[in-house]
């Protein structure tokens, strides 16, 4: 066979399981390298998915939405504008905070501004966060707290960057049949 062997097994079958197919051995450490490149790449962007969250200053956050006090229940809109998210919190004492992620200020890597007071832009008075990024983490830490609500699992999903923040709308529609509301405005 000058140099090239056929890799059988004992029928005489290659190792695909169609006669006369075989790889020389060359072949199969390119693919032993293939698995295990392709096992490490698996390995590293399930590590990068479950990364643990940022730590949140509560000094940075907004003072109001520290101060509700449990339970909370959480209201979340999406609205078909083209992506604005809303969230309307109330506490045990009946204190109501309402934030919007305005689609206007959708970007890439996510939204770039948060605003407080209404769950739309069409809705003033809005004040603006600013820094936004330690009240929006807060935010996305209770959503998480409550993701088996449709409408939070989606308004999760618009908000994170973690995929596994956005398998949550298919775990909700998949394994429990449940719609996230979706509104015009």
């Amino acid at each position: 066979m000058s140099g090239r062997h056929r890799v059988m097994n004992a029928k005489g079958i290659g190792l695909a399981g169609i006669p006369g197919w075989s790889l020389h051995r060359s072949g199969m450490k390119i693919i032993r390298w293939a698995l295990v490149l392709l096992s490490v790449l698996i390995v590293l962007a399930v590590a990068w998915d479950y990364r643990p969250y940022p730590a949140i200053d509560l000094a940075k956050v907004y003072p109001p939405l520290v101060a509700l006090r449990e339970p909370l229940v959480i209201k979340t809109y999406y609205y078909a504008d083209g992506g604005t998210v809303g969230i309307a919190i109330t506490d045990a004492e009946q204190t109501e905070l309402k934030f919007s992620f305005p689609s206007d200020y959708l970007e890439d890597s996510g939204y770039s501004k948060l605003f407080v007071g209404a769950l739309h832009k069409q809705s003033q008075p809005m004040t603006e966060i600013s820094p936004m990024e330690p009240t929006g983490e807060y935010l996305r830490q209770l959503l998480r707290s409550r993701i088996d609500d449709p409408n939070i699992a989606l308004a999760l999903s618009c908000l994170s960057d973690r995929a596994r923040d956005r398998r949550s709308v298919i775990t909700n529609k998949l394994l429990h049949g449940k719609t996230p509301k979706v509104y015009l405005y």
